[in-house]
């Protein structure tokens, strides 16, 4: 069997002892060029989860293995796991004092040791990708959430990774932004970029998943196929979810 590119374990999560855990014993692989789609109520611990596998947080106990490393193993590399997994924010995250070829390049000379001129080139090809490209020399100020949230993957995608996290990247959107974002999204998903997204956009789920992972309580309660999870799914928890949303 091949391996799966990333591999999680039993993984938990507490931000203090009195209350419940934010994550609480979950169990998920991701296999290379797969798109999973997590869905659930607000705090049910998705957002959680994706900060947990790039180590933004760290977990309280379990494993997490990228490319059948432990990536919480104290010897484990940080910059070199975010080297590999690029994320892309709900509220995007731009240096608001850099302008938006900057924004690109910094990773790449700071993580990836690239020349400017190097960057920049990298920088100019995920912009074009996205449609920015006229918005090289311009602050995030200067440019509107969809753009904003256009950078934000542009950013991501100029590092190369091996795996995308989305985290809700369309929920400060206004809503005639979401398509533009969610079809970026559909594009990598046909190139076979791995993707790891949690999003309330169920077009998106239905049309690009392979798989989604409905989460409750920080637990994974449900998983399948889109039409085996929005369609026909055999949880009452997950059922009463989606008669809220769809």
């Amino acid at each position: 069997m091949i391996e799966p590119l990333l591999s999680i374990r039993n993984l938990e999560k507490r931000y203090n002892a009195t209350d419940p855990p934010a994550l609480n014993g979950v169990n998920m692989d991701v296999s290379k060029g797969e798109v999973v789609v997590i869905i659930g109520a607000s705090g049910s611990g998705k957002s959680t989860l994706l900060r947990c596998i790039n180590r933004l947080i760290e977990p309280t106990a379990g494993e997490i293995y990228f490319e059948g490393l432990n990536v919480l193993d104290p010897s484990y590399d940080v910059n070199h796991l975010r080297e590999q997994i690029g994320m892309v924010f709900q509220n995007f995250n731009l240096f608001t004092h850099l302008k938006v070829l900057q924004n690109i390049t910094l990773g790449l000379i700071k993580v990836k040791k690239m020349s400017k001129d190097e960057a920049e080139k990298i920088a100019y090809e995920t912009l074009r990708m996205v449609d920015l490209e006229d918005k090289a020399d311009s602050y995030p100020a200067q440019l509107s959430g969809g753009q904003a949230q256009r950078v934000g993957i542009a950013r991501a995608l100029a590092m190369n990774p091996k795996l995308m996290l989305f985290d809700e990247p369309t929920s400060a959107l206004d809503p005639e932004l979401v398509g533009g974002i969610i079809q970026i999204m559909e594009d990598l998903a046909k190139r076979q970029m791995t993707m790891v997204v949690v999003t309330h956009e169920m077009g998106f789920a239905k049309e690009a998943a392979d798989r989604v992972v409905y989460v409750d309580g920080g637990a994974i309660v449900e998983e399948g196929s889109p039409e085996e999870v929005l369609t026909n799914p055999k949880h009452e928890r997950t059922k009463q979810f989606l008669s809220r949303i769809l």
